[in-house]
C-alpha cells in the first residue's frame, strides 16, 4: 500500500524500491499501480505476481505461486480484476483484462485467457482452461480438467492442404450450468457456441462450434455434438449418443444411450 501511494503521486523509483524490497523478502511481487482491496490474503505467497492494472476486492485469498498477469504493454486494463471474497488456489494462472465475481473459487492450476468474464458464485475446478473472451454466469460448476472455448474442429481445402479456418466466436454459458470433467466446448466459428441455464453436461462430453444447448437440458457422459447443431429446452441426450451437424432437437426430447 505504501508503495501504491508513491504511484500514485507518480514518486515512480521510490514506489518500485518498496516494491522489490517486498519482493525479496516475501517472494511476492506486486506492481504499486495495483489496487488491493481489505483484508486480502496472500497465503504462503512465494511466487505470486500481480500486475500493474490487477484490482483485487476485499476479504480475497491468494495461494502461492499465482499469477494475476498480462497479455499486452499496453497502457490500458490489461491484467484481472477479482471482487469480494475470491480465492484463487495455487499456481492459477489469470492473463488479460478478467473480470472475477464475487465469492468465485478458483482451485489450483487453473489458467483463464484474455477478457473472461465469471460470474459471482461460481466455482472452478482444478487443471480448467477457460480461453480468451469466454462469458460464464453466475453460479457455474465446472469440474476438472474442462476446457471451455478451445478452437472449433474448422478446415478446408487449400492446395490439397488441410488449412485451419481462424475461429473467431466464443462461448457464452449462462447461469447455474455445471460442466463435467474433461468435457471441451468450442468456441464458435464467427457467432458463439451457447450453453443456456440450468443445463447439466456429464463428464466427457464433446459440444463443437456453434453449437446452442437450451434450458434445463442433461447431457450425459460421452455424448458428442456436431457443429451448428440446436438442442431445445429440457431436452435429456444420455450416454454415447452421437449428434450430427446443423440439426435441431426439440423441446422435452429424450434420446437414449448410444444413439
Amino acid at each position: 500500500r505504501i508503495a501504491h501511494f508513491f504511484q500514485k503521486h507518480k514518486l515512480y523509483f521510490c514506489a518500485r524500491l518498496i516494491s522489490q524490497i517486498s519482493r525479496f523478502f516475501t517472494g511476492i511481487e506486486i506492481h504499486p499501480g495495483a489496487k488491493l482491496g481489505k483484508k486480502v490474503f496472500f497465503d504462503h505467497g512465494m511466487g505470486i505476481v500481480v500486475g500493474e492494472t490487477a484490482e483485487i476486492g476485499d476479504n480475497c485469498v491468494i495461494y502461492h505461486g499465482v499469477t494475476l498477469g498480462g497479455v499486452s504493454s499496453s497502457k490500458t486494463k490489461r491484467h484481472p480484476t477479482l471482487k469480494n471474497n475470491v480465492t484463487v488456489g495455487t499456481g492459477a494462472k489469470l492473463l488479460g483484462n478478467i473480470v472475477i465475481g464475487n465469492n468465485v473459487k478458483i482451485f489450483p492450476n487453473v489458467t483463464i485467457g484474455e477478457g473472461v468474464k465469471i460470474g459471482d458464485g461460481t466455482v472452478v475446478y482444478s487443471n480448467v482452461t477457460i480461453r480468451e473472451f469466454v462469458e460464464i454466469g453466475k453460479n457455474c460448476v465446472i469440474q476438472p480438467g474442462a476446457v471451455i472455448g478451445s478452437d472449433g474442429f474448422g478446415f478446408v481445402k487449400v492446395n490439397g492442404n488441410n488449412t485451419k479456418i481462424d475461429q473467431i466466436g466464443t462461448v457464452i454459458v449462462e447461469d447455474e450450468v455445471e460442466i463435467g470433467a474433461n468435457t471441451t466446448i468450442d468456441r464458435g466459428a464467427i457467432g458463439d457456441t451457447i450453453i443456456k441455464k440450468y443445463t447439466k453436461i456429464d463428464n466427457l462430453v464433446q459440444i463443437a462450434h456453434n453449437d446452442i444447448i437450451g434450458e434445463n437440458c442433461l447431457i450425459i457422459s460421452q455424448v458428442g455434438i456436431a457443429g451448428s447443431t440446436i438442442v431445445g429446452n429440457n431436452v435429456t441426450l444420455a450416454g454415447q449418443v452421437g449428434v450430427a451437424g446443423h440439426l435441431e432437437i426439440g423441446d422435452n426430447t429424450m434420446i437414449g444411450a448410444q444413439s
